[in-house]
């Protein structure tokens, strides 16, 4: 599947069709469940980067808007301000990059399962992970 260029899940869809033609029903859905299993294990990191980031980007969020304390240590809690504000910006391209990665393989897996629907092929494990589980089938 493409990640980074056009959708090409026609194109697996023609293929896994084609595979199913000249292999066992058994042998087609092993091998396309290895298949589903390796984006399906992609799309898992890349949810939980993005859910690990943006936690931390709230975490450091929250800290930014206490007062820093008067007195000796006022200089080091506006520089520690600083750092954090920093840190927050360098965070949005792991996020936006993350965001994209999960859209892509998300509607990639959605097609490819709507495409061999629409051929009959169904196959009850084909169910694709959103941040919070997985979605409906």
């Amino acid at each position: 599947m493409n990640i980074s260029r056009r959708d090409n899940s026609a194109d697996i869809v023609a293929a896994i069709v084609t595979y199913r033609q000249t292999h066992t029903l058994k042998e087609a859905e092993d091998t396309v469940h290895t298949w589903f299993d390796l984006y399906d294990r992609t799309l898992a990191d890349a949810i939980q980067g993005f859910i690990e980031h943006q936690s931390g980007r709230q975490t450091s969020a929250k800290a930014m808007h206490e007062p820093c304390p008067t007195g000796e240590f006022k200089a080091d809690c506006e520089k520690q301000r600083q750092t954090e504000t920093l840190n927050l910006l360098k965070t949005d391209p792991t996020l936006n990059k993350d965001n994209r990665i999960i859209g892509r393989i998300q509607n990639g897996l959605r097609n490819v399962r709507d495409g061999l629907r629409m051929r009959n092929i169904r196959y009850s494990w084909f169910m694709i992970r959103t941040s919070d589980g997985y979605g409906a089938d």
